[in-house]
């Protein structure tokens, strides 16, 4: 794969975007007058919590043909803004801005999309 051609083009690339940006840092620290100043020394990081296993339930559920499209034009949407959303993610955006509406809100959402499932 090392031989591969885009392989060998992104990595000149990269080497000469990191070139191009080293140069303007330096050059950045001359006008600034900080060339000549020593480096500060940085407190080193705390070491990252242990981080415990998310977990996931996993559960199963339908949607009508309509809200499914709604799902997939919601996708078409977020590619165009170059974000790529997964239906459970958007599901998961949904719920939580749900969530953060109060309860008159809330219920009348909910009101709404009920009044949709009398049509199945």
């Amino acid at each position: 794969m090392a031989d591969d051609p885009l392989t060998k083009q992104l990595d000149q690339s990269l080497t000469e975007e990191t070139k191009s940006i080293n140069e303007r840092l330096a050059r950045a620290d001359s006008v600034l007058g900080q060339g000549s100043r020593p480096a500060r020394k940085r407190k080193p990081k705390p070491p990252p919590p242990e981080k415990r296993r998310k977990s996931w339930v996993h559960g199963t559920f339908s949607f009508r043909a309509y809200d499914h499209a709604l799902l997939e034009e919601l996708q078409k949407r977020c590619l165009q803004s170059a974000h790529y959303a997964s239906k459970s993610g958007l599901v998961r955006a949904g719920l939580h801005t749900l969530a953060k509406m109060n309860s008159a809100d809330l219920v009348r959402a909910v009101k709404r999309v009920d009044k949709s499932k009398a049509d199945t």
